[in-house]
């Protein structure tokens, strides 16, 4: 009988190597209706007050001028490369879980933002983008 010491970080490393490969099948799939290949999606939140709509876009690790803004219409749409920081060519990783190259996003901004007040700040890797908002009277016509 041949007897196995069972070792629990096994069961995860394979856990994590199924995740990957899903996601880097998921990735595959977005990129394949894209001209550049979607390497990462950056995460974002959405906050709205009664004044502004800002827009938080988590980008830590790529350069500012690496960031392309577009609007169009009310769709916001942000584009740019998070460039890996090691030579791939030169260095073979043993454990990749961050995500480099093309990344777009792109938002519906409501009718009541005021496109021409767009502002957008890079501080400490996240991208702040505020809009403010138009104000329309609530009072009916007749009044």
């Amino acid at each position: 009988m041949n007897v196995q010491r069972w070792n629990p970080n096994d069961e995860w490393q394979s856990l994590q190597r199924e995740v990957n490969h899903l996601w880097d099948r998921f990735l595959e799939r977005i990129s394949s209706r894209s001209r550049n290949p979607v390497k990462f999606i950056p995460s974002a939140d959405i906050v709205e007050s009664t004044q502004n709509i800002r827009v938080y876009l988590s980008l830590p690790g790529v350069v500012e001028e690496d960031i392309d803004l577009t609007v169009v219409d009310q769709s916001l749409t942000i584009r740019g490369e998070r460039e890996s920081p090691y030579d791939t060519e030169r260095q073979s990783p043993r454990a990749v879980e961050e995500r480099y190259g093309f990344f777009e996003r792109k938002f519906n901004l409501p009718v009541e933002a005021d496109l021409s007040t767009l502002r957008a700040t890079y501080d400490a890797g996240v991208l702040t983008i505020t809009v403010l908002k138009i104000h329309r009277s609530h009072q009916s016509p007749n009044h």
